[in-house]
Order: C-alpha cells, then sequence, then structure tokens
C-alpha cells in the first residue's frame, strides 16, 4: 500500500493490516448542528478514500475483505446518535464498540476496561502453558525463555500477578 495515492485521511500499516483515521475538533463547544456538519464533511472524506482504497485493489489484485473492515467512533459526546452511513466495497460498515489496532483495544466510549481485561486473559493463557511445561525444564532455561523474545508480556504477567521466576518454579 506504499504506493497508493495520497488519501485525504491519515493512513498507517502494519503487516496486514492498514488503518485509516480522521479526527475532528471545535475550538469551543459545538452546537448540534455543527456537529452534524462536522460528521458528514468526515464521512464524505473516509467514504472517498475507502473508494480510493478499494479502486488500488483491483487495480493491484488485492481483495480487501469488506465484512472484516472495522469502524470506531470515538466521541466524548455520547448523547449523539450515529446516524451516518460508511461504505466499503459497497459494504455498508457497522460500527464497533471496540476495534484491537496492533494489541492495544480501543473502546468507544474511552474505557480500558476492555484492553485490560484482553491483557489479563492473554497473560493468564500464557502462564497457565507455562506452568504445565515447567516439569520439563529446569528453572534457568525457563526463566531465559520468559526474558528472551517475549519479555514484555510475560514480565508484565509476573508483575501483575505479584510472583517471581524463583517462587514460580518452585
Amino acid at each position: 500500500m506504499n504506493d497508493l495515492n495520497q488519501t485525504s485521511c491519515p493512513i498507517h500499516s502494519y503487516a496486514d493490516d492498514t488503518t485509516i483515521h480522521l479526527s475532528t475538533s471545535f475550538q469551543r463547544r459545538p452546537t448540534l448542528q455543527e456537529v452534524n456538519r462536522s460528521r458528514r464533511d468526515a464521512t464524505e472524506r473516509l467514504t472517498f478514500d475507502l473508494s480510493k482504497i478499494s479502486d488500488w485493489g483491483r487495480e493491484n489484485l488485492v481483495v480487501f475483505n469488506a465484512s472484516k473492515t472495522q469502524f470506531l467512533h470515538l466521541s466524548t459526546r455520547h448523547d449523539l446518535p450515529d446516524n451516518y452511513s460508511l461504505f466499503f466495497n459497497d459494504t455498508q460498515l457497522s460500527p464497533s464498540s471496540t476495534m484491537n489496532i496492533v494489541g492495544l483495544s480501543f473502546a468507544h466510549n474511552f474505557n480500558w476496561k476492555f484492553h485490560f481485561s484482553s491483557l489479563a486473559k492473554t497473560a493468564s493463557m500464557k502462564l497457565g502453558v507455562l506452568r504445565r511445561l515447567r516439569q520439563y525444564f529446569s528453572p534457568v532455561p525457563t526463566t531465559n525463555f520468559i526474558q528472551g523474545p517475549y519479555p514484555s508480556m510475560y514480565g508484565v504477567c509476573f508483575r501483575c500477578i505479584g510472583g517471581s521466576t524463583r517462587t514460580f518454579f518452585r
């Protein structure tokens, strides 16, 4: 996607994921009419860019799965309905309540509960695997494994649970 012509919205790619985003703001508290106009403008810009991405895919023999395309609306104005339509490859995108981008979970209401719950679940599963495998390995190779290629997740696991590798392997 590096050769994709300029889009009006920022676009970021990582591995096989591409994210396009748009932010709007106001100098003062906007009226309902200003918010609706801003949302219409944002919808038009995003739809235009999604169309450009779709065209790029056709030209480069890339098929995008519109059903896997996510749309997350973040706003501090929760009292307003999400009454605008975004389309990608003739498929209307439904707003998601959460979205995961490179391991970080965003929620439409700026709540981090889903993110931390998902981290805790992943950490618990990985610790469970380590606990079951510990009988096959001595503490030193296992500690090297934890501190080697996977330091962030396993390090967080041990700090969150309050354990250390010394007590874990006894």
